[in-house]
């Protein structure tokens, strides 16, 4: 058992290849009498119990250590050695089971990660959508904006209450605030823009790929280009046609040293221009499936938040004698 942190619990069962070894003086070496099985005490020393007593007995902040001693003065359950052997053997059949079911979890998980590109791909690849009219980004929308960044070495241009973003801020589909904020000075003296809802936010730059849309006014960074689109297509319909399209807006990026899009290739992307009240419908439609994908993924996830605390639960069990 490793002395240092204990609260990390680092530990191990000497397999037989390593019999006779030597290990470093930042680790307590727990030798069974023959009044113990040795994964049983192994078992035992994983417990919640055993690690908050130790970390209890902690000195010292920068390194902080516990002694031989105080490992070994912890209290142990101690059962006949029939019944310690008994249930040695149970809790790796248990722990190997919650395994299968964490497994099982992260498999749903990365279907249910998969599933929003399914659903992008049945809209736009669709039987009607070879019917809907192509255009040029370029023709329907009123206006593309650049961005930049207010020199910070002049702090009267941050921390304002304008929000400003970068590429790294787009991690949702509607965007509001980013990590940090300018001033009207800040915004008057440099080449940022302050945009307004619905702006469509196209990420240029490290980053290329992610899409989404203005929550409120706020400004960016030159790593994104802002989209205002005209009144024939919806803000919400060109962000889903766009993620669908991520993986183009990739391989079409260029640069020998940093790689993006330039004006050009995001004016000239074509886009699909169904009637107004059919992008009604598949924008309510993406919602809707998108919305049904959330409570999917938040059920797994708490699945997997239960998965988490089962081993530590069998362990208490078995050291109640419940096993």
């Amino acid at each position: 058992m490793a002395t240092t942190r204990p609260n990390l619990n680092a530990v191990a069962l000497v397999p037989e290849e390593l019999d006779s070894e030597v290990c470093s003086t930042g680790f307590s070496v727990l030798r069974p009498t023959q009044l113990i099985d040795p994964s049983f005490l192994f078992a035992f020393v994983q417990t919640r119990y055993f690690i908050e007593t130790v970390s209890g007995a902690v000195k010292g902040m920068l390194y902080p250590a516990v002694t031989d001693k105080q490992v070994r003065n912890v209290y142990l359950p101690l059962p006949a050695l029939a019944d310690q052997r008994r249930i040695a053997r149970r809790i790796p059949e248990l722990m190997q089971e919650v395994e299968g079911a964490r497994a099982a979890c992260e498999k749903q998980l990365e279907a249910a990660k998969a599933l929003p590109a399914a659903h992008l791909r049945a809209v736009f690849e669709s039987e009607e959508s070879k019917k809907w009219e192509r255009k040029k980004l370029r023709g329907v929308v009123k206006e593309f904006m650049s961005g930049g960044t207010p020199n910070t070495g002049i702090p009267q241009y941050w921390d304002g209450d304008i929000p400003w973003i970068t590429g790294a801020d787009v991690t949702n589909l509607w965007v509001s605030n980013g990590r940090k904020f300018i001033t009207e000075e800040g915004l008057n003296n440099s080449a940022t823009h302050l945009v307004k809802k619905n702006t469509v936010l196209i990420v240029t730059r490290t980053g290329v790929g992610k899409i989404g849309i203005a929550a409120n006014d706020l400004c960016f960074s030159q790593d994104i280009t802002g989209v205002f689109c005209n009144e024939k297509i919806l803000p919400e319909f060109l962000v889903r046609y766009l993620l669908y399209q991520g993986d183009m807006l990739i391989r079409v990026q260029r640069g020998a040293t940093i790689k993006g899009l330039t004006r050009d290739d995001i004016e000239l992307l074509e886009v699909f221009m169904p009637p107004l009240p059919e992008q009604n419908r598949i924008v309510s439609y993406l919602k809707e499936k998108m919305a049904q994908l959330e409570n999917l993924k938040s059920a797994i996830q708490n699945q997997q938040s239960a998965l988490d605390a089962l081993p530590q639960s069998i362990l208490r069990k078995a050291f109640r004698g419940e096993l």
